[in-house]
């Protein structure tokens, strides 16, 4: 049996937010197609902050088994303490790796040093190959100093692993744009476009009725512009209400700017089978991603599926060109250049000059966004001569 290893230091583990992310549905599916899985991450909780116990592991239930690479704590994101715990990751990443019967390594990229550390494997090795799923922009949007010196270190971490990966895939047709053109021309030669997928929703099971409210599920933080999307939004008359589900950084500056508005509701941060209700409950879905952050131009991040699986219609920023040219071609969700735009689609809304067709927007998250989907692309890729 072929023993596949799939890496990703940060996604939360299936039971604490009760969905599977990106990195556990492609475990459970390698699983499913009867290849040995394993998930690597880390022994630190990006989100909550915390060190994760080995011991609640095994409240898991699953295909694949997991290891915990160790690694040390940060309090926030943007900060040199990150960047080392996410070296201590790769160097037990390593160690664990070095030792295993893994032949596949599937590694979620920005994270240079877990590839790198993969890499130093597959040289003393010999007989292992690498792909790497490229979520979204490798470079920082920080113009400061440390900025420039994060971007200007990670192209050299790039030029160490780019040119001896095996393949790439990725959360977008387009994806390899987010890298300079030579390195960019060399990912769309070897890459195959892996959607993001969730367990499509039992509305049955639900039965509940539509409003027109809106809602914006995200965590809270500088990547998007969640004061100028509800400041537009309170800016027009209307009975609609605008739910956010996250936590983050953010929240309790902006539960206490906000405090007097009863036209926004901010539920925290709320497990997944705890936030379907309220989006089977809205129409469209909010993605305030902010202009000033290039890292999600050309991919579609998991919250446009997952409005798309609750039959919302999905309000998209034109500079999100990945997720603005599905929209467009597919004829599902409401495109804004500018926040002015926005805010006339706000009042577009709530005069119901615009409406949702949840069913028709269900489909297409059937066709082009289901398990079976991501499960036959995955299927494509590993029965290749070079991975058995």
């Amino acid at each position: 049996m072929i023993s596949v290893g799939i890496v990703n230091y940060m996604e939360p583990l299936p039971f604490e937010g009760e969905k599977q992310w990106r990195a556990h549905q492609i475990c459970h599916i390698v699983g499913e197609l009867g290849y040995k899985s394993t998930y690597f991450t880390s022994s630190f909780d990006h989100f909550k902050k915390s060190f994760r116990k080995k011991s609640s592991l095994k409240l898991i239930d699953s295909t694949y088994s997991i290891q915990l690479c160790n690694a040390t704590s940060y309090k926030k994101n943007r900060t040199i303490a990150r960047i080392i715990s996410n070296i201590c990751f790769s160097i037990s990443l390593f160690l664990k790796a070095i030792r295993s019967k893994n032949k596949v390594w599937i590694v979620s990229y920005p994270h240079s040093y877990s590839i790198i550390a993969i890499l130093l494997v597959k040289i003393l090795r010999k007989n292992i190959s690498i792909i790497v799923d490229v979520r979204d922009s490798p470079f920082t949007s920080l113009k400061s100093l440390k900025g420039i010196a994060y971007n200007f270190f990670e192209r050299i971490l790039i030029e160490i692993w780019i040119y001896k990966i095996d393949h790439f895939i990725g959360l977008g047709e387009n994806i390899n744009l987010n890298f300079p053109d030579k390195k960019s021309k060399l990912i769309k030669s070897n890459y195959t476009y892996i959607p993001m997928s969730l367990k499509p929703i039992d509305y049955n099971k639900y039965q509940l009725e539509r409003s027109n409210d809106l809602v914006f599920l995200g965590n809270l933080t500088q990547s998007f512009d969640t004061i100028e999307m509800i400041d537009n939004f309170l800016a027009i008359e209307s009975k609609c209400l605008l739910h956010i589900i996250g936590s983050g950084p953010q929240l309790e500056g902006l539960k206490e700017k906000y405090i007097k508005s009863k036209k926004v509701i901010f539920h925290g941060f709320l497990k997944q089978k705890e936030y379907i209700p309220i989006l089977l409950r809205c129409s469209y879905g909010l993605l305030p991603y902010s202009s000033k952050d290039y890292r999600f131009k050309y991919h579609i991040t998991n919250k446009y599926p997952e409005y798309l699986n609750a039959g919302l219609t999905p309000i998209v920023p034109q500079w999100c060109y990945e997720m603005a040219t599905f929209s467009k071609q597919n004829k599902v969700g409401i495109l804004y250049r500018d926040y002015n735009e926005l805010k006339s689609i706000f009042e577009k809304i709530s005069t119901r000059k615009l409406s949702s067709n949840h069913e028709q927007t269900k489909g297409i998250f059937d066709h082009h966004f289901s398990y079976n989907e991501v499960k036959k692309r995955l299927i494509e890729l590993l029965s290749r001569n070079e991975y058995l």
